[in-house]
């Protein structure tokens, strides 16, 4: 049986789609199967209007909300997750999954690995999902 990564992405912007055909057929090479959860581009991806389709990618339901000017992306990937040797998922706040699927693996459930880049430089290093996040971010099995 192979073993499976499974990464959740808000939505794939061309410049990465490159980027996950040459890992789905890198992986494929090793004897691990990629599933990548999509959801789809909203905000300012959706702006842009530069989101690519891959047809292996799997389709999740997705809602945007947006509380006290703070965009959050919650997303139902759970159906999906099963059978997952790792889990790869943005270390972002905004993405409401993200702490959520972290919870799993503190509990045993999953290997759970974060992608990005840490801290936002934008925000007050002092600003309570900055400190989250460092909490988070300490934790996961690996970081990309």
């Amino acid at each position: 049986m192979k073993n499976t990564v499974t990464i959740l992405q808000e939505c794939i912007p061309q410049y990465r789609a490159p980027f996950f055909d040459g890992l789905k057929e890198s992986l494929e090479h090793s004897g691990i199967n990629l599933r990548l959860l999509v959801g789809h581009a909203s905000g300012m991806f959706q702006k842009r209007s530069d989101t690519r389709h891959l047809p292996w990618g799997i389709p999740v339901p997705q809602w945007n909300l947006s509380i006290n000017g703070h965009d959050l992306v919650w997303q139902h990937p759970w159906q999906h997750l099963g059978g997952s040797d790792l889990i790869i998922v943005p270390a972002q706040i905004r993405q409401i999954a993200s702490p959520l699927i972290w919870l799993q693996q503190q509990i045993g459930l999953n290997r759970v690995a974060f992608y990005g880049h840490g801290r936002d430089f934008s925000k007050d290093p002092g600003v309570w999902s900055e400190g989250f996040k460092r909490v988070l971010s300490r934790r996961v099995h690996w970081w990309f």
